[in-house]
């Protein structure tokens, strides 16, 4: 039934080609895979996998933030429980709570939701945004919004400059958010807010892009020479 249809689907989606995929790439196959086989019905939606998602969010932060950010309260809504634990991602425990099988599975679905939360025409949820991108616990999360962002026009996609430079207004330490950049080689995320920096505090830009590294030896542009072209002078 559904497991063997969901081995055969991982096999398919890997076949011959595991070696040639990054961490993000491996992870969209294995959900794309998931949904394949035990959601086909919600392929191609906004959110296709809503209570894996909100459990993304309930298991990196709690249930009031959760209930905050999606606006109704997870035990108010009638999940398919048994489908869902199915095959898959989560854990069914004997007393009624759910887990994931790894870690990492709810860092990539956060992930998914900030990118989609920042491609949006709506005003993302900022502080959320800010908390992912600026706490330290989160760099996992992290590491796959920079892999998506990579896949982005930097200067084309106008929803994402927009949600850059609202993000970029609110981050309160605007130097220690590029240094961490720079230290977890979040090179898309650094190159998105050095963009809205240069254009709205071309002092502060010069000033983060000029700096040192820790042994005073090379500056930010030399340690990233990828961004050299989306934010030379």
């Amino acid at each position: 039934g559904h497991a063997k249809a969901y081995k055969n689907k991982i096999d398919e989606n890997f076949e011959n080609e595991i070696q040639n995929l990054d961490i993000l790439s491996i992870f969209e196959k294995i959900i794309e895979s998931y949904l394949t086989t035990q959601f086909p019905h919600l392929q191609g939606t906004k959110d296709p996998l809503p209570f894996h998602t909100y459990l993304a969010v309930f298991h990196l932060f709690n249930k009031s933030v959760a209930n905050a950010i999606f606006g109704y309260n997870f035990y108010s809504v009638q999940w398919p429980m048994d489908q869902i634990a199915q095959y898959g991602l989560i854990i069914y425990d004997r007393n009624g709570k759910f887990y994931f099988k790894h870690q990492t599975y709810a860092e990539y679905l956060v992930a998914v939701f900030v990118y989609n939360l920042m491609n949006s025409h709506e005003t993302p949820q900022l502080n959320f945004i800010i908390k992912i991108i600026t706490t330290a616990s989160f760099q996992c999360v992290r590491m796959f919004l920079d892999l998506m962002l990579n896949k982005v026009d930097k200067v084309q996609d106008l929803n994402i400059f927009n949600s850059s430079h609202q993000i970029c207004e609110k981050v309160k330490n605007k130097k220690n958010f590029m240094n961490l950049c720079v230290s977890e080689k979040l090179f898309n995320i650094f190159e998105f807010f050095a963009m809205v920096l240069k254009k709205d505090d071309p002092e502060l830009f010069k000033d983060v892009i000029e700096q040192k590294d820790c042994n005073g030896a090379s500056n930010l542009m030399q340690i990233l020479p990828q961004a050299t072209n989306v934010i030379k002078f």
